[in-house]
């Protein structure tokens, strides 16, 4: 969805492979949510996959992070959206047809409904709907933040940071739970406004990467040790343990508004962001296939099917080698998946958006939009 403003002669290698290590990253969360394996691993097995699957929201904060990046000085397009929601919609009913091909579903008129309809059944992709969303935001989002000054953006930053991630984190260790309100579209809008940040002033940032580099191998090494005390249940006595579980909760937590998620993101961002490549094509490809690798492989049709019938993760949970067997079927989940979105895209996507009805049907929607649009400003005017 994001868009890259270089030729692809030379273009920036960093957020191509960014979103390729997201992917991978995801696919490994994934495992561990969908399928039986977390139930039978042995305990050094447990902490390899704890490990392993940590980095699944700090691959999805990735995505938004080079969203925010590109798409800040860029009016969003309407082109680009319906272009997600139809390649949505297309793999939601392909993916439950294959479903039932297999016999993990049955063929009913009610589910075929649903699987037309992702963004409104508990069928459907959180992270493409709220993707969506946060892209409808994007004209709004953009116009504030370009009448901020550098001061103002960084602060709002920082006030969403506080809210949206240290708070949740920290509030629940020491008063009761009572349920905060917080929504992935609040933590998708605090990644895309650190995005723009990135891109609207880079000089210093992107000069310090070595500066950069050792403070995210800190962090990555902090994380490490979290994760590793939080299954070990290691524990403090008295009133110490509280303040421990506090600092434990921002170290270790997976969630989508962790603080280390957050600052692993951006730091590693800052690092890869200024890698150059030339004429890999290949690398452009596999980078543009990424939606598509999520749509397939996580589809809530297919993927208990996937990761208990097909693969059988499970059978790997006493392995002596489970970290690397583990490494080499998430790799082979995502070979399969992009060449099945290049395949795609080469033999449908390309010759449909070629043909000339279906230009002149974009050219149409793209007028009636205009159209609307000038309408609703006259109306306003008038009113004023």
């Amino acid at each position: 969805m994001s868009e890259l403003r270089t030729n692809e002669k030379q273009r920036d290698a960093g957020p191509e492979l960014l979103r390729i290590a997201a992917m991978v990253m995801i696919i490994f969360y994934n495992v561990a949510i969908h399928s039986e394996l977390p139930l039978r691993v042995s305990p050094l097995n447990g902490t390899i996959l704890s490990l392993l699957t940590s980095g699944g929201m700090i691959g999805v904060s990735f995505f938004i992070l080079i969203t925010g990046y590109y798409s800040v000085n860029v009016k969003s397009s309407v082109k680009k959206a319906a272009r997600l929601i139809l390649l949505t919609v297309l793999y939601s009913v392909v993916m439950y047809l294959v479903s039932c091909a297999v016999g993990a579903n049955q063929l009913r008129l009610k589910y075929f409904f649903l699987s037309t309809v992702p963004f409104l059944s508990d069928k459907g992709y959180w992270f493409i709907t709220t993707y969506l969303l946060l892209y409808a935001l994007i004209p709004l989002l953009n116009g504030g933040l370009g009448r901020l000054k550098q001061g103002q953006h960084l602060f709002l930053i920082g006030l969403f940071f506080f809210v949206w991630s240290l708070l949740p984190n920290t509030y629940g260790a020491f008063f009761r739970d009572q349920g905060y309100g917080y929504s992935n579209l609040g933590w998708f809008v605090l990644l895309y406004m650190t995005g723009a940040y990135l891109s609207m002033y880079p000089p210093k940032l992107f000069a310090r990467r070595g500066l950069s580099l050792c403070l995210l191998l800190g962090a990555v090494a902090l994380r490490v040790a979290g994760r590793v005390l939080e299954t070990a249940s290691f524990s403090l006595p008295g009133r110490w343990d509280t303040l421990y579980r506090a600092i434990l909760d921002c170290v270790a937590d997976s969630s989508i508004y962790s603080p280390f998620v957050f600052l692993i993101a951006v730091l590693a961002f800052i690092v890869f962001r200024p890698l150059r490549i030339k004429g890999n094509r290949f690398l452009f490809a596999l980078s543009a296939s990424t939606f598509g690798v999520y749509l397939i492989h996580d589809n809530a049709w297919t993927r208990e099917y996937l990761w208990n019938k097909l693969l059988r993760v499970s059978e790997f949970a006493q392995s002596r080698f489970f970290a690397l067997e583990m490494i080499g079927i998430m790799l082979a989940v995502f070979a399969v998946c992009a060449a099945i979105e290049i395949a795609r895209k080469k033999l449908l996507e390309e010759p449909l958006f070629r043909s000339k009805p279906y230009r002149r049907f974009e050219e149409g929607c793209g007028r009636l939009l205009e159209d609307i649009g000038r309408r609703f400003a006259l109306t306003d005017r008038k009113e004023g």
